[in-house]
């Protein structure tokens, strides 16, 4: 499957290799961290209107705390999809960390609104609304979890939640048959955002052939 780059993004020349592989004083566009965190590969996030649910209100307080200890953080699943466009449900606050920012908070973060799910556990809730709080580590495997403090872009409301890029990518390599959730909330964001077929050049090559094949698959689907 052949993927086109578009200047839409202004993509680097270099942008066919892995993003890992990238090195910025070669490029000759934008640094592709900072591409993939622009305003046009996260078009709808200005736009974004929150419903102010208790859910909602916990992850506005957590990524309060978590900035006022100096933890990087980004917000993922369902709230970071509903921020990019796509509304859906979601029954608890997903949090990137990395296990030094866990660490950080649960030395000297429990207790300002926020507790361990129980003894031992990396897991949270929020003390006030009750809202279970799921970290996800940059540690992660076998999936390759972005850092935060790279990775992360801010709604009108000051939420820090995963770059589109970013929280396809991990959309993508977290799929599986017994996740179809995440293949919904790629599909969705991809009809939600109008991305097409030049977007997978903002993407790690290990993802691009099976978002270019939703993005295909959307389109047949309107058509």
């Amino acid at each position: 499957m052949q993927v086109s780059f578009s200047k839409t993004y202004s993509m680097p020349s270099s942008s066919h290799r892995p993003l890992q592989a990238q090195k910025k004083t070669a490029a000759v566009g934008p640094p592709i961290d900072d591409v993939r965190l622009s305003e046009a590969a996260n078009p709808k996030l200005k736009s974004f209107q929150p419903n102010h649910s208790d859910i909602y209100k916990s992850a506005l307080r957590l990524s309060a705390t978590l900035a006022s200890l100096n933890i990087p953080s980004a917000i993922a699943g369902g709230l970071a999809v509903t921020a990019h466009g796509y509304q859906r449900s979601t029954r608890d606050v997903d949090v990137v960390l990395t296990p030094d920012g866990l660490e950080k908070l649960q030395t000297e973060g429990l207790g300002r609104g926020i507790s361990e799910r129980y003894k031992g556990s990396r897991n949270l809730k929020d003390t006030i609304s009750k809202v279970d709080i799921d970290v996800i580590l940059t540690t992660d495997k076998p999936v390759a979890v972005p850092h935060p403090e790279t990775s992360s872009v801010t709604n009108p409301d000051g939420l820090k939640v995963l770059s589109l890029p970013s929280l396809i990518e991990l959309k993508l390599s977290t799929a599986s048959p017994e996740r179809k959730k995440d293949i919904k909330d790629v599909s969705g964001l991809i009809w939600a955002n109008e991305l097409d077929a030049d977007f997978a050049a903002l993407l790690d090559p290990s993802v691009r052939e099976r978002f270019l094949e939703l993005v295909e698959a959307e389109k047949n689907r309107w058509a």
